[in-house]
Formats: structure tokens, sequence, C-alpha cells
């Protein structure tokens, strides 16, 4: 069975220092597949020595080995120290588009609306 999502977890020592969990995409603007980095944490302690950029190193590098062609994420707007962070290994804010979402309820209204195709 393929994989729906990996998860790669960063040790200093023997202590768990934080995790990348990223899952494979396709653009078809680069017609190459990519990854999406869903969920990035490293832990207050094993801050600022490195450890989040070795995640995304990784992940990186693991996009590349599946020829991929984007690796994207997303961040809280009020996440300054995130931003400053991926700003400062050359990541882009994509300031024109915007995130939608659908959460249960909406999901399943939008499935039980009989809606009428127009021919």
């Amino acid at each position: 069975m393929t994989p729906v999502t990996y998860a790669l977890v960063a040790r200093v020592g023997a202590e768990p220092a934080g995790y990348a969990v990223f899952y494979r995409t396709f653009s078809t603007f680069v017609g190459r597949p990519g990854i999406f980095l869903d969920d990035l944490f490293v832990r207050p302690q094993f801050r600022k020595l490195g450890t989040g950029r070795a995640l995304l190193t990784r992940v990186a590098e693991i996009g590349v080995e599946l020829g991929g062609g984007r690796f994207e994420w997303i961040a809280l707007r009020w996440n300054e120290n995130a931003f400053r962070f991926y700003r400062s290994i050359g990541a882009s804010v994509m300031s024109e588009w915007a995130l939608l979402r659908m959460n249960g309820k909406e999901v399943s209204n939008l499935i039980s609306a009989k809606v009428k195709v127009r021919t």
C-alpha cells in the first residue's frame, strides 16, 4: 500500500527534538509532483540550533528524490518567528493565493445539495 503521509523525527542525542509531517502532491502548473509540508514543529529548547532547517532540508531532498518540482507549506500569519525563519532560507510568501477550507458540516452540505448541471 502506498503511504498517504510521511513523517520525520529529529533527535538531538536521544531526545526527540522535532518533527515534520508531509505528503506528496501534484502541480498542473509545473507538470510534476511536489511535496506539501503539513506540519513542522521543533521543541523550544531545540530551536535556533539548526533542527528546523535540517528537517526542512531533508523534506526538500525527499521531494527532489521523488522527482518533485515544488515544495509548499502554510504558516499562521501571526507567527512572525516562523516567517523570519522561512524567509531566511529563501521561501516566498504567496500573497496572491488564499487558503480555502470546508470542514465536516460544509462538506456534508455540499454533497447533499442537489445541483442540476445546465446543458
